[in-house]
């Protein structure tokens, strides 16, 4: 019978064990042609597996094999089932409760600090131990620190498995459960008792924090933790057009520095191979550990230890039985990574690397190795990468195969470096030993900041479902199928055409939707909406003296439209309209302005006389602006724009104080973005998709998305 697939032990069961999972989150969801596909899918890998594949196995060797696939689908099933069930059923009905627990993760921005709480105590109305943990946002200054226990009184709310009709894989899979929102004078530190894990971060933090400039210390934190929420906005946003953004997620280009240079001191100390192994290991998985053991660092820690194990035993190293076997055992401990964007990202590309890395060095080889190997590597995450970038952020960075060729070995050398003085800093004397890393800080972001990399950026279109062709072409072009010569390139075209055809589209069918960009900060809340090809700025909440002008200047430039007519909600505090104006013309072309309350003839006068081919109009409740085949509606006494497109709803609102009320829609909305009020408007109105300006967890939010863009219909 021919070979059709080299059988893979890991591979065989991690599939099994991604289609019970599959199959449970269908189940949850209720839909009948994800049961189908999974199912039908299934059969076909298992069959192709079995009976098509390298492997000689008897009769009753295929039936067992079929069985194993079958145990693996049932325990991903049933391992997916249970969590999910749990975290579903664990509501505490929203009382105010007395809470006791341990801040284990901690970020500052601008006046709020967000911090994951967890081993929860509570009492009141429910006593005891909670098995989950509590997003807690403290507003206003205060000196916490990772490993403190803490004590607040406060109404907890429960997150849902959905939101904006997408699974909460993340708050599932880190067990976030309860938010709450307090004053820093309702908060209490009653002891610091940080973990040895936490005493390694702090110890890293401390010493980038006192040893470095403030420009340097995110950088350095985020390359040596994973931690880039203390990155601006901006400045992550630059890596990110750059492509370059991975330095930031501890993963495999970590893990291997460290290694690597470990093997290189034990190598030349001429340590035994099985001891270094043994210690090289420990210090990864204890790395893995200070930066909260994310599926990325598990992913390399465990390729690691089969790397190093058929090379200590002289055995053949198979890539992708490593990633499968690391993938399964994820996988099995916590079954919702799958749906976790940062999963996802990691195994697509190391799996592209694998497949690809010798059909892309072929094709290089005219070039001289040690340029063609690195730039098949490049080439190959990239190609991985695209579809779940697409899907996670809307586009992605087409210089980044050029630009990680030069940044990733400097990167590599400053990464080794920060951690040599970050240790030597942090036991003498951290401004002397930072002094040559900040100078090497400077030249990443020199580098990164240098070029306007966002001009490169590709976005627009999204393969859907159509991703797995997309990766179908990937698995037949790099050999993973034996086909004839015949077959294979008309198999990779026929997926290629299917991949094409389907993307567009999906995309035809998003593009005929509302499109918005919410943007999110202290002092701006506002959404740019784009529907054929024209822009309407809806602001909802605006210091205009001190927003930022880039977001809003990254995020018109990503639309189609080229004018802009700005719309101004009724503001919380009095607004001057020609400077805000005036800003906002700084890096928009701006060609309208409609704006709520008391009519302001002086600009209206001075804009007829200043600019030509200017519109500026005075709304009252019930006033319309029709633009791009779309219905912008001012309601509740300016506070409300409900925004009308293809039948499709979606309301914006103003920041509402705890005394104004949000009830009186003329019209439903299917979707909403608040400033604040969420629960208000959530019973008033059940949008299905609800978006916030601020950082909310379980909520997608402008703030800590940067310009979260959205289709709504």
């Amino acid at each position: 019978m021919r070979k059709f697939v080299n059988f893979r032990a890991a591979a065989f069961a991690a599939t099994g064990l991604v289609a019970g999972i599959l199959f449970s989150y269908c189940l949850l969801c209720g839909s009948v042609a994800g049961l189908v596909a999974v199912c039908v899918s299934g059969v076909i890998v298992s069959i192709l597996s079995v009976f098509f594949s390298s492997a000689k196995f008897t009769g009753i060797g295929k039936f067992l094999c079929l069985l194993f696939f079958a145990l693996c689908a049932v325990f991903g099933g049933v391992r997916f089932k249970t969590i999910a069930n749990n975290y579903k059923y664990a509501d505490l009905g929203g009382h105010i409760l007395a809470v006791s627990g341990n801040a284990s993760e901690i970020t500052v921005k601008e006046n709020v600090t967000s911090v994951i709480v967890s081993g929860v105590k509570v009492t009141g109305a429910i006593n005891g131990r909670i098995h989950y943990k509590i997003y807690l946002s403290v507003y206003g200054e205060n000196d916490l620190r990772l490993g403190d226990k803490i004590a607040f009184t406060s109404a907890l709310t429960d997150l849902t498995l959905f939101y904006n009709g997408k699974f909460a894989a993340s708050a599932l899979e880190q067990g976030i459960k309860y938010s709450a929102e307090i004053n820093t004078d309702e908060l209490n530190i009653t002891e610091h008792s940080p973990n040895l894990f936490e005493k390694c971060n702090l110890f890293i933090f401390d010493t980038l924090k006192t040893g470095l400039h403030e420009d340097e210390f995110p950088i350095a934190y985020a390359m040596l933790t994973g931690n880039s929420d203390y990155i601006t906005e901006e400045n992550l946003a630059n890596y990110r057009a750059a492509g370059v953004a991975h330095i930031f997620a501890v993963s495999g280009l970590h893990i291997g520095f460290l290694a690597t240079a470990l093997y290189f001191i034990f190598n030349k100390l001429k340590i035994n191979s099985f001891v270094s192994f043994a210690v090289t290991l420990a210090c990864c998985v204890f790395y893995a550990g200070v930066c909260g053991f994310s599926a990325s660092s598990i992913r390399a820690v465990i390729m690691f230890v089969f790397l190093n194990l058929s090379r200590l035993f002289g055995l053949k190293y198979d890539g992708i039985s490593s990633a499968c076997a690391a993938a399964f055992i994820i996988l099995a401990v916590s079954p919702a990574q799958l749906f976790c964007v940062g999963f996802q990202l990691s195994f697509a590309v190391v799996l592209s690397v694998i497949i690809l890395f010798v059909p892309l060095k072929k094709l290089l080889k005219f070039l001289p190795d040690k340029i063609a190997a690195p730039l098949a590597v490049s080439f190959a995450a990239e190609i991985g990468g695209v579809p779940v970038l697409l899907y996670a952020f809307g586009e992605f960075a087409s210089l980044s195969l050029f630009v990680n060729l030069l940044f990733i070995p400097i990167a590599g050398i400053v990464y080794i470096a920060l951690i040599i003085f970050t240790v030597l800093g942090g036991i003498f004397s951290p401004t002397v030993f930072l002094f040559l890393p900040e100078y090497m800080l400077y030249g990443l972001n020199f580098i990164i900041n240098a070029v306007d990399f966002k001009v490169f950026l590709i976005g627009g279109f999204t393969f859907g479902t159509f991703a797995a062709a997309y990766y179908g072409v990937i698995f037949t072009a790099g050999g993973i199928f034996n086909l004839g010569r015949i077959i294979k390139p008309v198999v990779c075209v026929t997926l290629a055409v299917i991949t094409v055809a389907g993307t567009w589209a999906v995309t035809y069918e998003k593009n005929n939707k509302l499109c918005g960009t919410v943007i999110g900060s202290e002092n701006l809340s506002a959404v740019l909406f784009t529907v054929k090809g024209e822009n309407i700025l809806v602001i909802s909440d605006v210091s205009y003296k001190n927003f930022s002008l880039s977001r809003l200047k990254n995020a018109a430039e990503r639309t189609d439209g080229k004018n802009v007519a700005v719309v101004l909600l009724k503001q919380t505090k009095s607004m001057e309209l020609l400077p805000l104006t005036l800003r906002l013309k700084t890096v928009l072309n701006v060609n309208a302005l409609y704006y709520y309350g008391e009519k302001d003839a002086d600009t209206e006068l001075i804009f007829d006389k200043v600019f030509s081919d200017f519109t500026i109009v005075n709304m009252t409740d019930g006033d319309s602006i029709k633009r791009g085949g779309g219905e912008f509606t001012f309601l509740l006494g300016g506070k409300c724009m409900l925004c009308s497109v293809n039948g499709y709803n979606t309301a914006v609102f103003s920041s509402l104080a705890d005394t104004e009320d949000c009830s009186g829609l003329t019209a439903f909305p299917q979707a909403a973005i608040c400033y604040d009020k969420y629960n208000s408007v959530t019973q008033l109105y059940s949008p299905k998709v609800l978006v916030s300006f601020r950082e909310k967890y379980g909520y997608q939010n402008g703030e800590k998305y940067g310009n979260l863009t959205m289709y709504f219909g």
